[in-house]
């Protein structure tokens, strides 16, 4: 196999970024449990802050990666709709902001 990992003709393109950002976004997550009133010790920037950009750095790379790689579909769209009416109905319970 030349030029690495690839596995068929076919290039996921932006699928690097998307690791990237959603790995961003756990990290901060993890960061926030212990933390929830998002004040790290380190002094840094507030977590919610930081987490609310990397929400937005990771909706940027999904939709780049869902349209470069052309995933987008009415069936797709239906179970993002449906699913997000289910997260509503069920009312999803977190740590305080």
């Amino acid at each position: 196999m030349k030029g690495g990992w690839i596995m068929t003709e076919e290039k996921w393109m932006g699928i690097g970024k998307l690791t990237e950002e959603a790995g961003e976004v756990l990290q901060l997550i993890g960061k926030l449990i212990p933390f929830p009133d998002g004040e790290h010790p380190d002094g840094k920037e507030n977590l919610r802050d930081r987490l609310t950009m990397e929400l937005y750095d990771l909706r940027a790379a999904i939709h780049y990666f869902m349209e470069t790689n052309q995933l987008w579909s009415e069936e797709g769209e239906a179970n993002y709709q449906e699913k997000l009416r289910k997260f509503n109905d069920w009312g999803l319970t977190g740590i305080k902001p």
